[in-house]
Formats: structure tokens, C-alpha cells, sequence
């Protein structure tokens, strides 16, 4: 394979070759289909003598019903001694003989006859006859054909083998009697033939373009230009085959004529094939073209239109185009009314208007899509993307701004979440490690004050260890229990409660403390009883958490109401009291962790009570909202009734 691509001569010997077998395949396969057609691989040769004789026949006969129709157009030449009328024509029968050679004929006759069609009773008119007497003996293959315009011709054929007929017949003859006898070599012939043409075709395919180190021109031919330069010689050849005067009756010229297009046709395309392979394999192939190189051009003068028509704002871009849409219509209404009048200026109107209208319903619909988008981004759906599929010009660019806000947004909110995950994680971890420190410092409490301590400043020094150590437990267990509640890691088990009773127990447990801080409790609770579907513990713990705070900052000498209703199919229940402390912050912000009313943290409190009673309603399928006006502290926690 090395020796073939680096020699130039073995590649054109072994293109010639492949040129003569495509022309050996050529010729064979008409052989082959001529037999095929005629179905002579497996009839006698009685049989295929008979086809060839009455295929001999027709051909002869309308070889000289054409020389008789073409003598009706050369009235007047001096050959011409007989005129004979057939209705529309007149037709000159000349003394020259219609077939060549057929005055010496022995084996070869016809009688020509003329019948006028129109009449019913006509009787059949000898127009000229040769050798009629043929036609009588035994022996000798006889066959009329019927032609135009009442004509119909008897032929007469005998012994072909020995002579005595007209060259043309004698050349017809022998031309089927070696298509019949080369049957079997033709059929052997084409098969390898095809076999060494598709070979050695593969073989100049592949060697063809392998040494990339030399960039020949071949590289830089455009193929489409090569296509049309290569396009026309085969019509022009093929316009020659069909309009050339070669006879049939001489099939060395036929042959010969057979060979020249299938040498010049097999040159072109496979000359065509071989450099379409060395461009493909230097690849880039379609770079060269000519089309490419035109829309590479078309490209960039649209880039440069659009680049400048880009810094256009949007309102003056659909100003122009409203007025290159007037102006494109008034020039055609100007061609109707040259071309085919009034009438055509209705028409174009009319298209004018089809047009206008869908381009405004597709432009509406774009920005239905994009009106679409930013309402998906509005309420919260950061995965949603707007389809810039059909899209143009500042349309697309407002769909990939909608999308960049998604993108945006989204990984904010990712990182958000990422964040609010770790310190989650963080007061968990962190809680879990502190408890067993607190857990020793309050062991050790205990132990020192059932110790007999006379110094009363150590006795004041343990209970306030004693109070920090459990407030800080407190804390612990507080953070745990946010950090749970805010990632739904809570079991909750949810059964029908009675949400008066329970808001009944937990005031009962907080009467005492309340009286303590001079607060008057107000509960007002319906008649009836109004159940919900809660975690019966966590209720506990929300109503637990709520009072404790109402205990801690309420106003001393203040009441504080505590009211259920149903209202639209819910159960609501609202806590309100007066804050002792300016409240300066939102509802919302009370609910995070670490919050609390009190700013200057002078009080006891980790700030987690009500981010965990917000969490732990959430969790149970209710809402929970603080309002909070001027010194007015308001919670309602909303739950759906059970029906």
C-alpha cells in the first residue's frame, strides 16, 4: 500500500484497468440483458432462430416504412417516379432500393401493400414487392406488420446462413447470433468485471489523498464548481449518443460508439469520485465550495446588519419594520396595478394583510410565552426556562435574561439552603457535644449542695451555677429541638385533639407564674368542641413555648387573651398580650432563631421559642403568623377543622 500511494504510475495503470474492466462490464451486460430480455438462456436454438428472424423483420420493416414516409416530404426530386394517394398523403415510391443490397438478394424479400382505411370493402394495393415468390416455398419465415396510415408490409426471410441478403439484414444477423453465442462468456465476463471494477475502484479510493504532506490544487478545487464543470460534458455526451446517425445495422460502429460513452462517462465519474476522496480526507471538504464560501459571505453581512440593527432600541426596530412592510406592499400593489391591474391590487392587499396579521399573532405569542416565563419566575419556580425555540432578535434576548434570573436566582437559593443546612447541622453537632459537659457541671451542682457549706457566699455561688448550668442545658435542648424541627426530623404522629382542652391544660400549668407577673388570662373558647388533627406533644410544646414567652414580656397589670373559633373551616387560635419592651422589629424576624423581643437580652431566653412553635404548627400541617402593632403582641395559628 506504501508503493501505491508514492507511485503516481502504478495508480494510473491501475486506473486504466479499472477503466477497461467498467468498459468490459459495459458491453457484457448488454449481452446479458439483450439474452435476458429475450429469454434465450433457456430456449433452443430453434426457438432463438425464430426471435432473431422476427426481430429482423420489424426492424426492416420499419426501417422502410420510414424511408417511404420520408420520400412523401422530397416531392419534386427527379428519383421519385411513382405517386400513389393514401387519403391525407401522397406517397412517392422511388426506384432506389429501401434495403441495401436487397436487388441481389436471394433469401430476402417483402410486398408492400396499401389499404384505405376509410372505406370498409377496400381490397389491399400493391405498392412495390420483392422476390414474392420467397414467400411460397417451405421453409422460409414469413411475418406482416401492420403500419401507420393503412400501410402494412410482408417479409420474407430464408436461409441467413449462406448469403444472398442484403448487407444491412446480413449485419443485424450477425450481430444477434454473437449475442446469442456469447451468452454464457458475457454473463462470466460482467461478473468479473463488476467484481475488479468495484476492486480496483476501492483500492484508488483509498490510496487516493493519503500523502497529506503534499497539498496538491486537487485540495482547492470547490467541489460544486467541478460538479457543473464535470455535469455538462456528460449531457453534451449523452445529447450526442442520442442524436448521432449511428446505425444499428452496423454494429462495429454501434460497439464502438457503446465504448467511446462508457470510456468518457467512467473517466468523468470516477475522476470525480477520486478527488471528492482526497478532499475528504484532508478534511473540510466542503469549505472549498463555492456555496459555502457565498453563505460564509451571506453570513456576514447579516452578522453586520444585525450587529447594527441591534443597538437599535426596540421601539425604533419596529417602527423600521412597520415602514419596510408598508413600503415592500406599495411596491407590489405599484407591479399589480402595471401587471394585471385594479383587480391585482385587491389581491396583494390581501396577501399584505395575511402576512401583517400572522406576523403580529407569532409576535403575540412569542411574548405570551415570555409573559409566561416571568410569571413562572414570580411565583417561585426557579427550574422553569423559557423556549427560545422561534425567538428573534430582542425576543431572545429577553428570554435568555429570564433564564439568566432563573440561573441566578436558583443557585442564590441553592446556597441559601446550602447555608441554612450547614448551621442546622453545625447547632446540632455543636448541641450534642455540649450536653455531656452540662450534664457533668450539673451532677457536680447537685453534689456540692448536699454538701454541709457553712460559707454562705459558696452556698450563693452554687445556686447561681446551679441556674446557669440549667439554662444552659435549657439552651441545648432548645437548639436541638429547633434544629430538628426545622428540618422536619420530628416524629410526628398526628390524632384528633381537642385544641380547646389542651390550650385549657397548658393555662392551667402557667396560672401561678402568670399571677406572679400580674398578668390577668382571658380565655374565651366556643361552646362547642372543635377538634383538629395535631401531634398532641408538640401541641404542648407550641402552647408551652407561647405562654412562656407572654409570662417573660408581657406588660405587669396587662391581660392577656387567649380565644379558639372556627372560622371558613378552621380551627384559630390567637394569643395576645402587651409587650413590656418596644418592640422594633417585624413578626417575621421574631419567628428566626435567636430573636427575641427583649433587644437588650437583659432576660432569661435563647430566642428559639417561637422559631420552634412556628416549625413544629408547620410541620403538623398549620399555619402560624405574629402581628405585631405598636406594644400589641398577636399570634394566630390557623388549623384545618376535622369534618
Amino acid at each position: 500500500m506504501d508503493k501505491l500511494n508514492k507511485s503516481f504510475v502504478i495508480r494510473a495503470i491501475l486506473y486504466i484497468l479499472m477503466i477497461v474492466f467498467i468498459t468490459v462490464t459495459v458491453l457484457s451486460s448488454i449481452v446479458v440483458i439483450t439474452n435476458i430480455s429475450n429469454h434465450w438462456y433457456y430456449k433452443n436454438k430453434e426457438s432463438v432462430k425464430q426471435d432473431i428472424y422476427s426481430d429482423i423483420s420489424s426492424l426492416i420493416s420499419y426501417r422502410m416504412n420510414d424511408i417511404v414516409y420520408y420520400e412523401t416530404y422530397t416531392e419534386g426530386d427527379s428519383d421519385l417516379t411513382e405517386s400513389v394517394s393514401t387519403g391525407e398523403y401522397n406517397l412517392f415510391i422511388s426506384d432506389e432500393e429501401l434495403v441495401k443490397g436487397e436487388s441481389s438478394s436471394t433469401q430476402f424479400g417483402y410486398t408492400m401493400y396499401m389499404i384505405d382505411e376509410e372505406k370498409d370493402d377496400a381490397q389491399p394495393e400493391i405498392l412495390r414487392e420483392l422476390n414474392p415468390q420467397l414467400g411460397e416455398q417451405d421453409g422460409v419465415f414469413t411475418d406482416s406488420i401492420w403500419h401507420s396510415e393503412g400501410i402494412y408490409i410482408e417479409i420474407y426471410l430464408g436461409d441467413l446462413e449462406n448469403g444472398g441478403v442484403p448487407d444491412e439484414i446480413d449485419y443485424i444477423y450477425g450481430l444477434f447470433k454473437a449475442v446469442y453465442g456469447y451468452r454464457t462468456v458475457a454473463m462470466a465476463a460482467s461478473i468479473i468485471g463488476t467484481i475488479f471494477s468495484v476492486v480496483l475502484f476501492i483500492i484508488l479510493m483509498c490510496a487516493a489523498g493519503r500523502d497529506r504532506e503534499k497539498r496538491s490544487f486537487i485540495n482547492k478545487i470547490p467541489m460544486d464548481f467541478l460538479t457543473v464543470v464535470l455535469t455538462l460534458p456528460m449531457i453534451f455526451i449523452m445529447m450526442i449518443s442520442f442524436d448521432s446517425e449511428i446505425s444499428f445495422f452496423n454494429y462495429e460502429e454501434l460497439i464502438a460508439a457503446i465504448c467511446a460513452v462508457t470510456v468518457a462517462i467512467s473517466i468523468i465519474v470516477t475522476c470525480y469520485m477520486l478527488v471528492f476522496a482526497v478532499q475528504v480526507k484532508a478534511g473540510g471538504w466542503w469549505r472549498n465550495t463555492v456555496i459555502f464560501k457565498l453563505l460564509r459571505m451571506l453570513k456576514k453581512i447579516i452578522l453586520i446588519v444585525a450587529k447594527t440593527f441591534g443597538h437599535v432600541s426596540l421601539v425604533w426596530k419596529t417602527g423600521l419594520s412597520v415602514l419596510a412592510g408598508i413600503m415592500i406592499n406599495f411596491i407590489m400593489m405599484i407591479q399589480a396595478i402595471n401587471s394585471y391591474g385594479s383587480g391585482g391590487v385587491l389581491f396583494i392587499w390581501f396577501i399584505g394583510a395575511i402576512i401583517t396579521a400572522a406576523l403580529i399573532i407569532y409576535i403575540s405569542l412569542c411574548m405570551k410565552r415570555l409573559q409566561d416565563g416571568a410569571r413562572h419566575l414570580a411565583e417561585g419556580d426557579m427550574g422553569y426556562k423559557v423556549d427560545k425555540k422561534g425567538l428573534f432578535f430582542d425576543l431572545e434576548k429577553y428570554a435568555e435574561s429570564l433564564n439568566d434570573i432563573s440561573n441566578g436566582m436558583s443557585t442564590v437559593v441553592e446556597e441559601r439552603l446550602k447555608s441554612e443546612r450547614f448551621k442546622t447541622e453545625l447547632i446540632t453537632n455543636v448541641s450534642h457535644d455540649i450536653k455531656t459537659p452540662i450534664t457533668s457541671i450539673i451532677n457536680y451542682v447537685d453534689f456540692l449542695k448536699k454538701e454541709d457549706i457553712d460559707n454562705e457566699k459558696a452556698k450563693e455561688y452554687i445556686d447561681v451555677l446551679d441556674r446557669q448550668s440549667q439554662r444552659l442545658k435549657k439552651l441545648t435542648e432548645d437548639l436541638v429541638e429547633a434544629s430538628k424541627a426545622a428540618t422536619g426530623n420530628v416524629n410526628i404522629e398526628l390524632l384528633p385533639c381537642d385544641a380547646g382542652v389542651m390550650m385549657m391544660q397548658v393555662m392551667g400549668e402557667y396560672k401561678e407564674k402568670a399571677e406572679k407577673e400580674r398578668l390577668e388570662m382571658i380565655m374565651r373558647l366556643p361552646e362547642e368542641n372543635i377538634s383538629i388533627m395535631a401531634d398532641g406533644r408538640s401541641m404542648w410544646r407550641v402552647f408551652d413555648n407561647l405562654l412562656n414567652n407572654i409570662c417573660k414580656y408581657s406588660q405587669p397589670g396587662t391581660r392577656v387573651y387567649q380565644t379558639l373559633e372556627k372560622k371558613a373551616g378552621k380551627a384559630v387560635i390567637t394569643y395576645k398580650n402587651t409587650s413590656k419592651y418596644e418592640l422594633n422589629i417585624s413578626g417575621e424576624e421574631l419567628t428566626e432563631r435567636f430573636v427575641r423581643g427583649d433587644s437588650s437580652r437583659h432576660t432569661e431566653g435563647s430566642g428559639l421559642g417561637l422559631s420552634i412553635a412556628r416549625n413544629l404548627v408547620e410541620l403538623q400541617g398549620g399555619s402560624f403568623e405574629i402581628y405585631i402593632d405598636g406594644d400589641l403582641f398577636k399570634v394566630i395559628i390557623e388549623f384545618d377543622l376535622i369534618s
